[in-house]
């Protein structure tokens, strides 16, 4: 390893512990009490710039990775992704790179992204054809494209919805969710969506948003960045609103609180997964060593002797209060092979801890790192704090 990777996982590590002690210290901010959508028209060069990250050997493609890993198995071989876009058509060329046997059908419903999507299938042709002609780009609105596909009887085995929710209204999304359960129902497709979990103290969105998505990154990257932590649901939030707007057996994935909880993603299986092992093995395209540790560390696969992953397992009881999902009962995907078909196998739930000054917790923070402040000490979690009154 070498020693700019180790630098770089130290500050994302140690942004991590930061942002976790805070989320417990902090008694909420009243703003984040509810989301605000990141509704910010891109400049172009913000439009470049997400496009550049977005590449399969940039920042996304540790997310597009661990998303590929751990519900590309899911596409029967020779299936049908259809990813609904918003990173210009980035993840349907990793999906298309990552899976030979599968077709891709990216919907790109904002035009400077749509173009930018044609733009970056056109390179994709010059150096793998073969990937592009399986890749298919149409523009939007999202919801109407989804009705047509539907109505059309098109081939779906998969539908991905990747950081599209933070961006919109609550009646925006309730239109997509809608609209992807209707594509579902009609072609017995599952559908994967990924976001963001909204902190609850600004200060731990200052935190993370200035750790991630990179340090080469302008400022502008990094704002629109912790504005789509603002405009995230939390889980709990966003389980209702699938519930809502497209019931069905959700499972719930939070494989790795980067600081607190910060991603989630959700699955609804349907009809056409196959059984394990009948599909061709993943091809991830290749990337440096900072982000693949960062997709293992997303899929719980990394140490957990000084990471983030140790201080979550130890305080997962917290972390379900605050209405995230404990890491190690997040549910796997078990093929049952014949009637391919899965269901969930729940961890087994962790043993009930005392309090949390006399928890094992204290042992754990104990032993930290000496880079962990020595006042950094949770006290309780964080509550929703009482509206402002009047002076």
């Amino acid at each position: 390893m070498s020693d700019e990777f180790n630098r770089r996982k130290d500050r994302i590590v140690a942004a991590g512990k930061t942002a976790l002690f805070t989320e417990f210290n902090s008694g909420g901010d009243y703003a984040l009490q509810t989301r605000r959508p990141h509704m910010d028209p891109r400049s172009p060069s913000d439009i470049n710039e997400l496009s550049a990250g977005a590449a399969s050997d940039a920042t996304l493609g540790a997310d597009f990775g661990a998303i590929m890993t751990k519900f590309g198995g899911t596409i029967p071989a020779g299936g049908t992704l259809v990813d609904t876009g918003q990173n210009a058509g980035r993840f349907a060329e990793y999906a298309a790179l990552s899976r030979r046997d599968i077709n891709v059908v990216c919907i790109e419903e904002d035009p400077a992204l749509y173009a930018k999507a044609q733009e970056n299938l056109q390179n994709l042709a010059k150096t793998d054809p073969e990937a592009a002609a399986r890749i298919t780009l149409l523009p939007g609105p999202l919801a109407e494209r989804l009705d047509e596909l539907a109505a059309n009887g098109h081939k779906a085995d998969t539908i991905t919805s990747i950081y599209q929710t933070h961006l919109k209204t609550d009646a925006q999304n309730q239109r997509d969710l809608a609209a992807m359960g209707n594509l579902a129902k009609a072609s017995g497709a599952s559908i994967v969506t990924m976001d963001l979990n909204r902190p609850y103290s600004e200060q731990t969105i200052q935190t993370i948003g200035d750790a991630y998505p990179g340090e080469n990154a302008s400022a502008s990257f990094h704002e629109g960045y912790k504005a789509g932590l603002r405009g995230a649901y939390r889980v709990d939030e966003m389980e209702q609103v699938l519930a809502k707007d497209c019931p069905g057996q959700w499972q719930t994935f939070a494989p790795m609180p980067m600081g607190p909880a910060q991603y989630q993603a959700h699955f609804l299986p349907g009809n056409h997964i196959p059984p394990q092992g009948a599909t061709p093995p993943l091809t991830l395209p290749a990337t440096n060593e900072e982000f693949t540790w960062v997709r293992e560390q997303m899929l719980g696969g990394f140490d957990r002797g000084a990471s983030v992953a140790n201080i979550a397992h130890a305080v997962g009881n917290v972390f379900n209060r605050l209405g995230s999902t404990y890491m190690a009962n997040s549910p796997e995907i078990v093929y049952t092979g014949e009637d391919q078909t899965i269901v969930t196998q729940q961890a087994a739930p962790p043993p009930v801890q005392p309090e949390i000054d006399t928890s094992p917790l204290a042992v754990t923070i104990a032993t930290l790192d000496d880079d962990t402040p020595a006042d950094a000490r949770p006290r309780q979690p964080a509550r929703a704090p009482a509206s402002p009154t009047a002076p």
